[in-house]
Parts: C-alpha cells; sequence; structure tokens
C-alpha cells in the first residue's frame, strides 16, 4: 500500500517500521544489509506496540535516567521521544510515577504498564470538552490550573490537558498516525480556553510550522483592573528584547460595588481598592512568554487574578482563577485543502459569575 517516497518516509519517522523486530528510530536513509527482517504495522498491531513481553526491570546500573533505562529494556520504545512520553503516566519507578529526567538507583523496580493497566490505573482522567475533531487534529478546551503537558506541578486533578487528550479523543486511522495526541501550542497553567492538537505527523509539522509563522488568527478574553480610557489600542512593548504586539479592544466596563476586590502587592502589602475593572479582547500578533499578561500590566491594568506580574488580585471570600482565557482560534486545516476550523466559544461562566459578584 506504499505508493510513494513521501509516503515510505513518513511511515518511518512515525515509527510504523520494524527492522529485525525491534523498533528503533531508523532514519529513512538507513541501509538494510542481507537477511534483516523489515515489517510494517498495521493499525491493529501498532496500537499493540507497547505490548511488551515483560513489563518489569530490575535496575542493574545506578544513576541512570528513567528514559535511557526504558528505551534500553523495552523492545516496544521506538525512540527518546517514545520512552519520555511513556514516563508521563505509563512508567513506575517503586510503584509511584517519576519524572523522565530523574536517575533511577541501582535495584529499584521499574514497570511499564500496559494499556489495559494504564486505563485501570488512570482514575484520575479528567474529562474534557471537545469542541473540533477529525481524524487528523483536534481543539480541546483546557480547564484552568491544568498544565497544558509536561511533567504535572502541584495539579490537584493529578493530570496533564495532554494525558487527558490521549484518553477523550478518538484515535486517528492515518498511516502516519501519533501514538498520541500532541499540543501543537501551549496555554499557562493559570490560563483557560483553547488548544490545538494534532493526531498525524503530518498535521503536527504544518500545524507547529502555521503557530511559529503567525498563520493561525487568536483571540483571548480577559478582565483586568481599572477603567481603561481607550476603544481600541495597540501594545508594542518588547518582551526580553524582542518584539511583541498585542491589539486591545474593549468589550466593557463594570463600576465595582462595595470595595469587593482587595489587591495585594507581590509584598503582600493591601494597596488600594479597585472601583471599576474593564472586559477586553486581546489579540495577540506575536508569541512571547506571558505576553498578554505582561502588556496589561504595562499599560496600567493587569489582569484580575495575575499573581506573578507585579499584583495578585483576589475577592472576598477567597482567591479566584486568573481572568483570561483563550476563547478563538482560526486557521487553515493542514490536510484538507480549502477547508477553514474556526472555533469559538463562549466566555467562561466562573467570569460571568465573578463579574456578577462584583457589581452586586
Amino acid at each position: 500500500g506504499v505508493n510513494s517516497r513521501r509516503q515510505a518516509r513518513t511511515l518511518i519517522v512515525a515509527g510504523r517500521i520494524l527492522l529485525n523486530q525491534r523498533s528503533q528510530s531508523h532514519a529513512p536513509a538507513t541501509r538494510v544489509a542481507k537477511n534483516d527482517i523489515v515489517s510494517l504495522l498495521g493499525p491493529e498491531t501498532q496500537s499493540m506496540r507497547c505490548g511488551c513481553a515483560t513489563h518489569d526491570h530490575v535496575v542493574e546500573n545506578s544513576d541512570q535516567r528513567l528514559w535511557k533505562f526504558v528505551l534500553s529494556k523495552y523492545p516496544c520504545v521506538s525512540s527518546r521521544s517514545h520512552a519520555q512520553r511513556l514516563c508521563k503516566g505509563s512508567v513506575l519507578v517503586d510503584g509511584v510515577a517519576r519524572e523522565d529526567s530523574c536517575k533511577v538507583k541501582e535495584g529499584t523496580k521499574v514497570h511499564l504498564l500496559s494499556s489495559e493497566d494504564s486505563e485501570k490505573t488512570n482514575t484520575s482522567v479528567v474529562n474534557i470538552s471537545v469542541h473540533y475533531e477529525d481524524e487528523y487534529l483536534a481543539v480541546v478546551y483546557k480547564p484552568p490550573a491544568m498544565d497544558t503537558n509536561g511533567i504535572m506541578q502541584n495539579n490537584s486533578k493529578g493530570c496533564t490537558l495532554e494525558k487527558a487528550a490521549s484518553f477523550s479523543l478518538v484515535e486517528s486511522c492515518e498511516p502516519d498516525k501519533l501514538p498520541s495526541p500532541v499540543p501543537c501550542h501551549r496555554l499557562d497553567r493559570a490560563t483557560q480556553g483553547l488548544v490545538v492538537f494534532a493526531k498525524t505527523l503530518q498535521a503536527r509539522l504544518l500545524l507547529c510550522r502555521a503557530f511559529e509563522e503567525r498563520g493561525v488568527k487568536k483571540r483571548y478574553r480577559a478582565v483586568v483592573a481599572g477603567k481603561v480610557s481607550w476603544k481600541e489600542t495597540q501594545i508594542n512593548e518588547s518582551i526580553g528584547g524582542r518584539i511583541a504586539k498585542t491589539k486591545a479592544v474593549c468589550v466593557s466596563i463594570l463600576d465595582v460595588e462595595g470595595g469587593n476586590i482587595a489587591v495585594h502587592g507581590v509584598d503582600g502589602l493591601t494597596l488600594e481598592p479597585i472601583k471599576h475593572v474593564s472586559t477586553l479582547d486581546l489579540y495577540p500578533f506575536t508569541g512571547r512568554k506571558h505576553q498578554l499578561r505582561i502588556h496589561s500590566k504595562s499599560v496600567g491594568h493587569p489582569i484580575l487574578g495575575d499573581k506573578l506580574h507585579g499584583r495578585a488580585i483576589s475577592f472576598k471570600g477567597g482567591i479566584k482563577p486568573m481572568m483570561l482565557a483563550a476563547l478563538e482560534v482560526e486557521f487553515e486545516h493542514p490536510i484538507k485543502e480549502g477547508k477553514t476550523v474556526h472555533v469559538c466559544m463562549d466566555e467562561p461562566i466562573t467570569f460571568l459569575d465573578i463579574k456578577k459578584h462584583l457589581s452586586s
């Protein structure tokens, strides 16, 4: 069924090729020797790639990185990135999940969960809202206080968005499908909203390129401290010596009744009360780290709940989530020619509840 050089390269990079019954990271230009056995994994066998016969191994050499140990001991693990992905939830060290970069000591037991075990033990996976999905990509909602990917950090739910997506999204049937869906960009842990995932290798490459080349239109909703004096403005303050541009549009201004907002400086001192809050739509033209949060502060209107950039804003009755959400994305479909993917969600109900509370 392979009818072109491009398709052959895609299958090799995607890990669908076994050389001598071992799925390793082989370059497309690798030469095969006489009597080598080359196998192409079909959709059924690919889904069983992590079904290694032996799931438990005892570490014999100390001070070895976990991902390197997994790669060396399990024939079903095809590459360093594959091993690192497994370490995010499918590998246990003495019964505990550890970071892929940690060093495993001599005598510890490493266990690779089977797909069945992983599903049974994954009781902390969060059900996420899927706003768009096809064979190649998906757009899902990330709740606040959840990491997009990587190792969980103080996550009360014990789950990243990437891990949750692997259970919530339908597996692709394309020949270059990825082992699990991969986010093509990320949101800060405190930010909620829409995140684009790739389900195939080609979609991932093209979507990542689109984000890098600013081919994806994004709109964020933010509730900021104070009363803005403009209907629309352009913020061009550089971040880390690099160009950064954001367009801000005022949606509404709300009078705060009864001093319901307490403002704290970074040193914990209480500052003046806030009498107004403004709702803004923010359109980033560049993608610097914390760009919207820094730009909002630079014009004198920090985002409510942002504890990192100048002020931590809390409400009577307790700290509330940061009021920043990615509400809209639009881009050309990377595979389906002529198709535009446009996903828009409503302002989070928590934003509406908090603003209602402030005006009462």
